[in-house]
């Protein structure tokens, strides 16, 4: 058996947890993922925040919330950490797919976001983009979030929090945990 053919114990989880981020997606509001998540952020945290970065990716999940939709709703956002080079917490960001917010336009949701997470999360780095599906859409990006997963046949982390994201509008529709 050539090494092609052999499927790696990394390589099969991060086959499982695309699958997971995809159902997660595609659950809550009877929306497709598609229409839900077109925006793909990366937000790079402070350096303080750096040890405990999904309590502050939490928080600022809330105050986003609060700010851009009132109490009680929510928008579509998916989260991903990712550990960075040399696996280290020195360099661990954020990387979400979120909705954009349709009373508001992407300049506008861009400001409102990288206020809150340098107030928040400690870091103006910001960077945000358009889901396009011309160069891999959500099935693309997935396999792309999940890259630690399967980092030259390593077992790593898991990326995707489910716990800190969103696929339902309402707060009691939403559907947190998944198996």
């Amino acid at each position: 058996m050539t090494r092609d053919n052999v499927q790696t114990l990394a390589n099969i989880m991060r086959v499982k947890d695309i699958e997971r981020a995809w159902t997660f997606l595609s659950e809550g509001d009877d929306i497709s993922a598609e229409k839900k998540y077109t925006l793909f952020i990366t937000a790079h945290f402070g350096g303080r925040q750096q040890q405990v970065a999904e309590l502050h990716a939490a928080h600022f999940r809330n105050k986003l919330d609060r700010r851009v939709m009132g109490r009680g709703k929510r928008l579509y956002k998916a989260l991903f950490i990712e550990e960075g080079k040399g696996r280290s917490y020195n360099e661990r960001h954020a990387h979400y797919l979120f909705e954009k917010p349709a009373h508001m336009t992407c300049a506008e949701f861009t400001a409102v976001f990288t206020e809150l997470w340098q107030e928040v999360c400690g870091s103006d780095n910001v960077q945000v983009k358009s889901v396009r599906k011309k160069v891999g859409g959500l099935g693309g990006l997935l396999a792309y979030l999940t890259k630690d997963r399967d980092w030259q046949d390593i077992l790593g982390n898991a990326s995707f929090i489910a716990d800190f994201s969103d696929n339902a509008r309402l707060q009691k529709q939403r559907q947190q945990r998944i198996v």
